[in-house]
């Protein structure tokens, strides 16, 4: 467009010569280039007159790393050749355009198939359609869209971590484990003598009278497997590009440290504060894991908390059995002191630690790794372009944690 003003511009300069001298070279001029304004408008319309074109996509679930597909039906309706019609389609999805350049005679139809990888997490619409039409000059450039468009949510990718650990025995129980409660539960663990302050309703009848002593019932409850991952979405510690950056890194981890231990059959949890607070209660039925897969999905680091409070916030929900993974690419070390109200507990807690440092920042993890390694707390380290798998192997991050980090 900035070619058209151009030539308007011209063609305004040439009208002012005309009205000042009169000469014909001016005159000519003027017709020349509004015959050229004119006829390059007329050709970009006539180029999109009687375009049609209908598209097929699959909505639904997708992941990153996957193809999406659309099938388009291209039509031309009407007595002009098309020359020179760009077509495009999710033009919504992240990355660069996907279409093609076309040349279609009159009443004339061809099929096209766009296709394009889905790189980055989200919910998006793929289309509308889009046909493109420009003039030989490139004056002009006219859209014209197609109704019709799908939805497909983007799961984050994932990579199995055979060697992801919490510690040495991974901080869980390998069988039954039980605790005394002060809740009835279907099991009782003992009877003792009555205390001020018991209910009535759990006096043992039996024992009471063989001993002629009030005593009461003692029931156990099963300790349950869980782990809860504290996901780090404060904005201020996020660096990267679009697609590459250490928000979707530690997205991909959080979903693939979860698909891991849901396989194990141990409830998974999520405390996060990103574009909204997100708190999901350990579970670990199917509804649950697609709960979370959904939640990582749109999930965006907008967050204004800072993970020392965040983890402030998540302290109250936490039992003395509960695991942590922490993840984070923050370089203030300000959080690493907020664990020490978290270490009495009697669970494991490991801390993934992406290196922004090396997405670009000009701080890195290194003074975290130090301060958690003096409180002999696990950690992984991953940084750009690391596999994953290797990344957050346990023996790995015994090794480094072994050779001692200065930075």
């Amino acid at each position: 467009m900035k070619r058209s003003y151009g030539i308007l511009l011209l063609a305004g300069g040439a009208l002012l010569a005309v009205l000042a001298s009169g000469f014909t070279f001016f005159s000519i001029l003027l017709y020349v280039l509004v015959g050229l304004w004119v006829g390059s408008y007329l050709w970009a319309l006539a180029n999109l007159w009687g375009i049609h074109i209908t598209a097929q996509r699959k909505s639904g679930l997708a992941t990153v790393g996957e193809i999406a597909e659309s099938d388009l039906h291209i039509s031309n309706r009407s007595p002009l050749p098309k020359a020179l019609l760009e077509v495009r389609d999710m033009d919504g999805l992240p990355g660069q355009l996907a279409g093609t350049i076309i040349n279609l005679p009159p009443y004339q139809d061809i099929r096209y198939q766009v296709r394009k990888p889905l790189s980055k997490r989200g919910v998006y619409q793929l289309g509308p359609a889009l046909a493109v039409a420009s003039d030989p000059f490139g004056l002009f450039r006219l859209e014209r869209s197609f109704p019709g468009v799908a939805e497909v949510t983007v799961y984050p990718s994932s990579v199995e971590l055979p060697h992801f650990r919490l510690f040495e025995s991974d901080g869980f129980h390998l069988g039954a484990h039980h605790q005394l409660s002060h809740n009835v539960t279907p099991a009782m663990s003992s009877v003792r003598e009555y205390s001020y302050g018991d209910s009535l309703r759990h006096i043992h009848w039996p024992s009471t009278a063989r001993t002629s002593k009030f005593m009461v019932k003692e029931f156990e409850s099963e300790l349950r497997n869980e782990v809860w991952m504290v996901l780090d979405m404060h904005q201020d510690v996020q660096v990267g590009p679009e697609i590459d950056n250490t928000e979707e890194t530690s997205v991909s981890i959080a979903v693939s440290i979860m698909n891991k231990f849901f396989g194990m059959g141990i409830s998974v949890g999520l405390v996060a504060q990103g574009d909204q607070y997100y708190l999901l209660s350990p579970q670990d039925s199917p509804a649950a894991h697609e709960e979370l897969m959904s939640t990582l999905a749109v999930i965006r680091a907008e967050g204004k908390t800072p993970l020392s409070a965040l983890l402030g916030q998540a302290h109250p929900v936490l039992t003395s059995t509960s695991n942590l993974v922490i993840i984070t690419p923050s370089s203030n070390v300000s959080w690493v002191h907020s664990l020490g109200a978290l270490l009495g507990r009697g669970g494991q807690i490991a801390v993934v630690l992406v290196d922004a440092h090396s997405f670009g920042a000009p701080r890195g993890s290194g003074q975290a790794r130090n301060l958690l390694q003096g409180r002999n707390t696990l950690y992984y380290v991953v940084r750009q372009g690391d596999d994953l798998s290797s990344a957050l192997n346990y023996r790995a991050a015994i090794d480094e944690m072994g050779a001692g980090i200065n930075e």
